[in-house]
């Protein structure tokens, strides 16, 4: 018996072992498939300088001078009306093309592999045992409702944004340059106007869930454990988990960001200077570019990635034993029970203003 349970515990060892070795030889590939191309970028890049600089136009003093970026005279009054020629379009155009597309198709396709990869190798996370049927409730009705505008509104927004950034490489093949025009002029309105939803919907949302969403004590042991999600162990954790709170600052940070880009954008006589709305388009783009990413693994988790985890937003009642193994100092708090040994010194997580929690369970 005793060397039936060692032999269980090397297999156990083994295949923890094993696993990690599997995701960090994925994780070294990666950095090297993204990495390899930077040094090629700047060799290039000097190259292009150095053959500028053996020119035999007679004129390119002059110009060089021009492109210095200095003033003239003129009578118009605008801002920068005076700058004949200036390098930042060109800067902003080979920036665009060279380094935030190619490295955010790199990024959402890592993302994706990543994902796919971990479901066919783990699979998703399964509640230990069966379901006791009876239900806690996790969501209200306000909370499940801004969640939704914010996802879709998201998820329209990154489609068209993805058509707008990739579409003359990808797109003008398929449907010529008349027919991609007047997809990208589509695309260009509902983006524009979908802003307006999905950034009020954004601050209703983010106001209520702050308090639950703090870092606490536990969420160290979360991301040490990685949730979980190589070893089959349950950490302790609150209202949300660590990769939850992660996934909402992100969002805050990288929606705000989004938000404010996108108005100077979209208006531009709020800040005329050219350099100010490149500056916004390449915020606008890696923000973006990252929010996308990071998505798909939220929306893997949220889906069919935890088993239980979408019936939750979508009815707003969890199983009490989905509840106990993903989040179970949040269930003994709603229960009134006292917390788990290894976490009683965590903190309470707080309910958005609107109840999201009542604590109480219904027999389905």
């Amino acid at each position: 018996m005793l060397n039936s349970e060692n032999n269980t515990t090397d297999e156990g060892s083994r295949r923890k072992r094993r696993n990690r070795r599997i995701l960090w030889t994925f994780v070294a590939m990666w950095m090297i498939v993204v990495l390899a191309p930077i040094p090629g970028y700047f060799m290039t890049t000097d190259t292009v300088q150095a053959k500028g600089e053996f020119t035999d136009n007679p004129r390119s003093a002059y110009w060089g001078e021009i492109r210095q970026g200095g003033s003239g005279y003129t009578t118009d009054r605008a801002p920068e009306a005076g700058n004949l020629v200036n390098d930042s379009g060109e800067i902003w155009r080979v920036l665009r093309n060279d380094t935030i597309s190619p490295y955010g198709a790199w990024l959402i396709a890592f993302i994706l592999v990543a994902v796919a990869g971990y479901f066919m190798f783990a699979g998703p996370m399964k509640v230990e045992g069966e379901l006791s049927g009876t239900k806690i409730k996790r969501w209200n009705l306000y909370d499940r409702c801004i969640h939704w505008i914010v996802a879709v509104t998201f998820f329209v927004m990154s489609i068209s944004g993805l058509i707008l950034l990739y579409g003359r490489a990808v797109l003008i093949p398929l449907f010529g340059r008349e027919g991609f025009a007047g997809l990208a002029m589509f695309c260009k309105d509902v983006h524009d106007l979908l802003g307006i939803p999905f950034a009020v919907a954004l601050v209703m949302m983010i106001l209520p869930w702050l308090k639950d969403n703090m870092f606490r004590s536990e969420d160290a042991e979360w991301l040490a454990k990685s949730g979980g999600m190589f070893d089959g162990s349950h950490p302790s954790s609150g209202k949300n988990n660590a990769g939850e709170k992660i996934w909402f600052w992100l969002l805050t940070i990288g929606g705000t960001v989004l938000i404010v880009s996108g108005v100077i954008l979209v208006m531009p006589n709020l800040e005329p200077l050219r350099n100010t709305m490149i500056t916004m388009h390449i915020l606008h783009s890696v923000s973006g570019l990252i929010l996308i990413a990071v998505s798909l693994g939220h929306t893997y988790m949220g889906s069919i990635g935890v088993e239980g985890a979408f019936n939750g937003m979508v009815t707003g009642e969890v199983d009490t034993a989905w509840a106990k193994q993903h989040h179970d100092l949040w269930y003994a708090e709603q229960m009134g029970e006292e917390a788990p040994a290894k976490a009683k010194k965590s903190a309470k997580s707080s309910s958005g203003p609107a109840g999201l929690s009542t604590g109480k369970v219904s027999a389905s």
